[in-house]
């Protein structure tokens, strides 16, 4: 399936050129971009959609070990629970550190850029990060580690709606519920906003959609053939882009909430179509080998993309006091091919060892001692 790795380091990339553009036009800070480089880029203000590529994509990758069984997680929950663990919070951990250690040297100041949304930290951030509970508690180290702790948790909805299953003997009742986990998470947020804002209970939403289709797609293929699932998704793509294009940014950013539910169902349908085939050239570009090369290491570059724009923003651009169209220039043509590199690096070292083939490898070194 490497067109879904395409997927997703295209979804990386555009998060990446997104918070670059942010550095030099912080729409956070009231920063708007004017003139041509507002018209030709002006589009990656919206960077926040990348996210909702990611919950999609881990709810239908995740649906791919459970799709033909019968309520039951092969590896059992807790094995399921300790690969999520180990996939994902000691990369995370190792980001945090580095990050504290960064802040602590570097880049604790406000600079005026996007990174001033999250300086200056202190040890109650750098805790509350540790604990992946910046959901409960908006204090982070980095702004792009809410939505780690927000996949974090959507992840125990995978065992709620496999025990839906086994209960109802249905996935559309488990499924469902898995739905109304989330639509009753909306309803808290619109409740109390000032406590629930930073879950996004939209992201459950789709993640137990992207499950229901990944199981309808394995078990009801010919029900599955009849859906028009490619102008589906030109639909809510297209819906989308208009929103973006006729409402203000302030306007998306409050609706975010439904407008990543009807962009989220259209990668779903995209995804579904590409599953059977369709969308041909898309789906040779998303699986040609730059693509999934990047998306070995997308997880390092989300993880560390934002450190590290702050240190090239404050060791190349910030000494130029050039104009925001020059800083947006460097940034994208400097700052962020090293940034990929030096993720690729931090992946080597944080990410790689930690990945299941990997830690397989660990259980089967002799111990000392023993002869080979």
């Amino acid at each position: 399936m490497r067109y879904l790795d395409g997927l997703r380091a295209l979804a990386a990339l555009f998060v990446l050129f997104h918070h670059a553009f942010m550095m030099a036009y912080p729409i956070s800070l009231g920063v708007r971009a004017e003139g041509w480089v507002g018209n030709v880029f002006g589009w990656l203000v919206f960077g926040h959609f990348g996210v909702t590529v990611f919950i999609v994509l881990a709810g239908w990758l995740l649906a791919g070990g459970i799709a033909t069984e019968r309520g039951n997680q092969p590896c059992g929950w807790a094995a399921y629970m300790i690969d999520r663990s180990w996939r994902i919070i000691p990369p995370y951990w190792i980001a945090l550190a580095l990050s504290i250690v960064l802040v602590i040297v570097y880049i604790g100041d406000e600079t005026g850029t996007h990174w001033d949304l999250v300086v200056p930290t202190d040890p109650r951030s750098w805790v509350v990060n540790a604990l992946l509970l910046q959901d409960v508690l908006p204090l982070n180290v980095s702004y792009t580690f809410w939505s780690i702790s927000v996949e974090w948790h959507i992840y125990l909805l995978l065992p709620l709606i496999l025990l839906l299953r086994r209960l109802s003997n249905s996935w559309a009742v488990a499924v469902a519920g898995g739905v109304a986990i989330g639509v009753a998470g909306l309803g808290l947020f619109f409740a109390l906003p000032a406590v629930f804002t930073w879950f996004h209970f939209e992201y459950y939403v789709l993640f137990a959609l992207a499950v229901g289709a990944k199981v309808a797609s394995v078990n009801y293929p010919q029900l599955v053939a009849k859906v028009p699932l490619r102008s589906l998704a030109a639909l809510g793509a297209t819906a989308v882009v208009a929103l973006c294009v006729l409402y203000p940014y302030v306007w998306v950013e409050a609706r975010f909430y439904w407008i990543d539910v009807v962009l989220g169902m259209a990668v779903i349908a995209l995804i579904a179509s590409l599953d059977r085939g369709q969308v041909g050239p898309l789906r040779r570009s998303l699986s040609s080998r730059p693509f999934v090369f990047t998306a070995a290491f997308s997880y390092s570059l989300y993880l560390v993309h934002a450190q590290l724009l702050q240190v090239g923003w404050q060791a190349l651009v910030e000494p130029l006091d050039a104009d925001r169209a020059v800083q947006w220039a460097i940034l994208a043509l400097v700052i962020c091919p090293a940034v990929l590199a030096a993720s690729y690096g931090f992946s080597r070292i944080a990410e790689r060892p930690f990945r299941r083939e990997n830690r397989a490898k660990w259980n089967r070194r002799p111990k000392p001692g023993t002869a080979l």
